[in-house]
């Protein structure tokens, strides 16, 4: 134990040995940029790696909808200043959707849809 940082535990750790490994989920903040039935562009201020596994929740409304996906690829689209000042990186990331089910691709058409002129929504573009 550190005396400048002592160590405050509300549990015992103990040092693991032997091979033992997980997997970290975390949840960012995202502006959707484009979207489709069958992915998403967003913009976001994390770094995101193309091939990993990722979930979109998007709220539209009084609805929310979860849908898996991966990231397809991943840029700098730009950087802007945090509220402290600092450089901060903006990235655009495409995401492709696995599997959605048909509830989760009819809530994505309606949001699609809202967003096309009359006649093109009607046309079924």
């Amino acid at each position: 134990m550190n005396k400048e940082f002592p160590v405050k535990r509300r549990a015992p750790r103990v040092k693991v040995r032997g091979k033992v490994e997980g997997k970290v989920r975390i949840i960012i903040g995202a502006s959707l940029i484009d979207l489709s039935t069958m992915g998403a562009m967003i913009e976001h201020a994390h770094l995101l790696r193309p091939g990993n596994p990722c979930d979109l929740t998007i709220h539209w409304g009084e609805k929310d909808c979860s849908i898996r996906g991966r990231v397809i690829w991943s840029t700098v689209a730009r950087s802007e200043k945090d509220e402290k000042g600092e450089d901060l990186l903006i990235y655009r990331s495409g995401l492709e959707f696995h599997e959605p089910r048909k509830e989760q691709v009819d809530l994505i058409a309606g949001i699609v849809g809202s967003f096309l002129p009359v006649e093109e929504h009607h046309q079924g573009i």
